[in-house]
């Protein structure tokens, strides 16, 4: 049992650091942040782009972003052939510029991202990296039709409403996604969904695609349960990964 507990212990303990570290380059960014919020740049001999101004794009360049969802993807992109990979909130392209890595001609990726200050970089990264088989959706992902945007100052942080928001924006359900994929023949299909706490809306107007294409979701949500029991219904099981990070498969 000790050893099954280590991996979460060090993973508990870098939070813990990544916190500390987060309010000193806070500290020491903020009278610049005006400034270093228009800044794209990259690492010398690194492709991937991002903004100095944000810690987590930083730890992202070097690779040192969620290490904990990394150990769950790689056996996936390793073992298998012919992926379709989702990625709903996309951000800066993280994940999509290290999906790509195994899949190569061997599978496709969709990006999903409605924030513009977002699509700046994923589109340069996408660019930098050479990456043909990749296509960017930019909207949010939810019910067809619209949503409201309500931008956050970083902008991993931006939410969607059904109700009120800054910004009026396209959205696209997965429903909608299956009908353009299903004459498309994938043996694995992965989703990756963080886009805070509208994962719920997600789900509910997805589950003609989850039912026929029985994705992997790997799924960010406080709302464990109430997904969980959705996910039931349509035959998944949910394993917790680490903090408020799930896997849900289908049985």
């Amino acid at each position: 049992m000790a050893k099954y507990f280590e991996p979460m212990r060090a993973q508990e303990r870098t939070v813990r650091i990544n916190q500390v570290i987060y309010s000193i380059y806070g500290f020491f960014t903020f009278p610049f942040v005006g400034f270093l919020r228009n800044i794209i740049t990259r690492l010398p001999f690194s492709r991937f782009y991002f903004r100095p101004c944000y810690l987590q794009e930083l730890y992202m360049a070097i690779g040192f972003w969620e290490p904990y969802l990394r150990e769950v993807l790689d056996p996936l992109l390793k073992k298998q052939r012919n992926i379709l990979f989702i990625d709903i909130g996309a951000h800066i392209g993280y994940y999509v510029v290290y999906v790509s890595r195994y899949l190569r001609k061997n599978g496709f990726i969709i990006a999903i991202e409605p924030d513009k200050r977002n699509l700046r970089v994923l589109y340069k990264n996408i660019k930098a990296n050479n990456l043909t088989n990749v296509l960017v959706h930019e909207e949010a992902c939810g019910s067809d039709g619209f949503l409201y945007l309500n931008p956050n100052p970083n902008p991993a942080w931006t939410k969607t409403s059904k109700t009120f928001g800054e910004l009026k924006v396209p959205s696209v359900s997965l429903n909608s996604l299956f009908d353009k994929l299903k004459e498309m023949r994938h043996h694995t299909v992965i989703v990756k969904i963080d886009v805070e706490d509208a994962e719920l809306d997600i789900i509910e107007s997805g589950s003609k695609f989850i039912r026929e294409f029985s994705p992997i979701l790997i799924v960010e949500t406080r709302f464990f349960d109430e997904l969980n029991n959705r996910l039931k219904n349509l035959g998944y099981t949910g394993e917790h990964l680490f903090r408020i990070y799930y896997i849900f498969k289908k049985l």
